[in-house]
């Protein structure tokens, strides 16, 4: 039998079933019987439960405060719907055709006609996910009376389309984002979404999921792996779409749901599946990630009829890398004070429904003032404004402000407190199974100061007017504090300042690489800014005063020197 399952035309004699009415299964052994319906319901109830289980809760493991109990708060409590860079093409034109349109004039007892403007399959598409029949009616409908309303759809469908809204439009989607975007999270919470929407079918419940992921039809299977794992067992590039497809078989059959995996291809044929793969930019060779990139591809082209949705940083998005057409290339946007504070309220409500000792209405009532505080405060302070417009760093701020009661009055503090989140505990959050701190990493003690260890690259940046440093040049800056750690042994610590770069690159997003790492800047400029402040206290007060006095009329130090001044 020729393996067109693959469409390579290689002749396979081996683990290939074809069950009655002609259904292929690769990697599984003969059956002589087609699949028992009611097992292969079974297995896929069970492995929505345990996608269910795996990201129902926010992961938060590592960024509590220490000495605090873990918090336990429901990703769908939270969940912010993120904006992208993305809009709806034709709408634009589309709305000067209906704006353009005047009602014809008619004679008296003449009933008006409907005039439908032509449009597009996809701008069709888009209107009936996004309007109900009514307001599609009311658009569409150029002679209806209502053009108030009308504006007011046309003003909606004109803003920036959501991730959510992106994944349910388009069959393949690429989401890019910076360190913290919540790239990751979106991928979760619609596997969590999926899964529990089909568990509460399953059991004749009311269906709990959002509109923007409202689906025709049967919702489709979400499969979630990391690209990390699958390209560390590709050794060739990819001729086709076997490579990917028995990751994933072998991923669920790892998780015990091998009678699901029996049965994917099956499913993928018939457009059941909705495949995210997370991470393009943590496969760290870029031979291999020219790879992954290419299998993905395959993939969707093998099986146009499913979904396929892949996340990357933007630096690591390039060249080989880049998926082909059809695939939507979206960014995740900055959140905008609006959502912000949507965050912070639903934040508090779900941080203090267990274990507060508040009844309902004190829990509303503390939440409330809770949520009012912290709004405020970022109100006041415009520079943490933009901090929080990173869905890591406002989650960040909101622990901080939590177990504290308040964010604290010394910016310095805070700064202080949300870098050491990122650079010390970061990684446990990922889940990987890597070694956990910074200090592991690199074979120092406990008690050595980590924000030390990068304030020279701050510094350097600062006194330069920069904003980005090439890698030699982070090397060289770090070298001379590195040779303290390294006792002086040159090779020793350019081995330090190697792993001291890939943690925080990889892991804690303390630095964000750019151009595939040709070049590195910190997350936002408020944390460069205090980093050099604290580098200039490091070296001393004779450097500290000569650093003040020659840039006290320079409007890029302002910020910090009165950092220093604050400390």
């Amino acid at each position: 039998m020729r393996d067109s399952a693959l469409g390579t035309g290689n002749l396979v004699l081996h683990d290939i079933t074809i069950a009655a009415g002609g259904a292929l299964a690769i990697g599984a052994p003969p059956a002589a019987q087609p699949p028992d319906p009611e097992a292969l319901r079974h297995a896929l109830a069970k492995y929505l439960a345990t996608l269910l289980e795996r990201y129902r809760f926010l992961s938060l493991q590592g960024l509590s405060a220490r000495g605090t109990q873990q918090l336990r708060i429901e990703m769908k409590a939270v969940f912010v719907n993120l904006q992208t860079d993305q809009r709806i093409a034709e709408l634009s034109v589309f709305s000067d055709v209906v704006n353009r349109r005047q009602p014809a004039k008619r004679t008296k007892g003449e009933k008006q006609a409907v005039a439908t403007p032509q449009i597009s399959a996809d701008l069709d598409q888009w209107l009936r996910e996004l309007l109900t029949d009514t307001d599609r009616a009311i658009l569409l409908n150029t002679r209806n009376a209502d053009q108030g309303r009308r504006e007011a759809l046309l003003q909606q469908l004109q803003g920036p389309r959501t991730a959510l809204e992106l994944i349910r439009h388009h069959t393949t989607l690429v989401l890019l984002g910076d360190p913290g975007s919540g790239k990751t999270t979106v991928l979760r919470h619609v596997a969590m979404g999926f899964a529990l929407a089909r568990l509460q079918a399953e059991r004749n419940e009311p269906a709990a999921l959002e509109p923007e992921l409202a689906w025709p039809g049967t919702l489709p299977i979400p499969i979630l792996i990391q690209l990390r794992r699958f390209a560390a067992d590709l050794g060739a590039p990819p001729a086709d779409a076997g490579p990917l497809l028995r990751h994933l078989e072998q991923a669920l059959a790892g998780d015990r749901h091998g009678s699901l995996a029996q049965h994917l291809l099956g499913r993928l044929e018939e457009g059941g599946v909705l495949l995210m793969c997370d991470g393009l930019d943590e496969v760290a060779d870029d031979t291999q990630r020219a790879w992954a990139s290419q299998a993905v591809a395959l993939f969707a082209t093998r099986f146009p009829r499913s979904r396929v949705v892949v996340t990357s940083r933007v630096h690591a998005y390039r060249d080989a890398c880049m998926l082909p057409p059809p695939f939507l290339v979206a960014k995740l946007q900055p959140m905008q004070p609006d959502a912000q504070d949507d965050f912070i309220q639903r934040w508090y409500r779900a941080a203090l429904l267990h274990g507060s000792g508040l009844d309902a209405a004190e829990q509303a009532q503390a939440a409330a003032a809770k949520a009012y505080d912290l709004i405020g405060a970022l109100g006041r302070r415009e520079r943490l404004r933009e901090i929080a417009a990173n869905p890591l760093l406002l989650t960040m701020m909101a622990l901080v402000h939590q177990h504290r009661l308040r964010l604290p009055q010394q910016r310095a503090e805070l700064y202080k407190e949300c870098l050491l989140l990122l650079l010390e505990q970061w990684e446990q959050q990922r889940g990987d199974g890597s070694s956990a701190g910074l200090a592991k990493t690199l074979g120092v003690p406990d008690q050595t100061d980590r924000l030390a260890l990068i304030q020279p690259l701050a510094y350097a940046l600062q006194e330069r007017g920069r904003e980005e440093a090439r890698t030699d040049e982070v090397r060289d800056w770090l070298l001379r504090r590195f040779l303290g750690l390294a006792r002086n042994d040159v090779a020793q610590a350019e081995t330090l300042i190697e792993r001291f770069l890939l943690f925080l690159e990889g892991r804690s997003g303390l630095l964000i690489a750019r151009d595939i790492k040709d070049r590195y800047a910190f997350p936002h400029k408020t944390f460069q800014e205090y980093l050099a402040a604290r580098e200039l206290i490091y070296r001393g007060m004779q450097t500290l005063q000569h650093e003040v006095l020659a840039h006290r009329h320079a409007a890029t130090w302002r910020e910090v020197i009165l950092l220093v001044a604050g400390h």
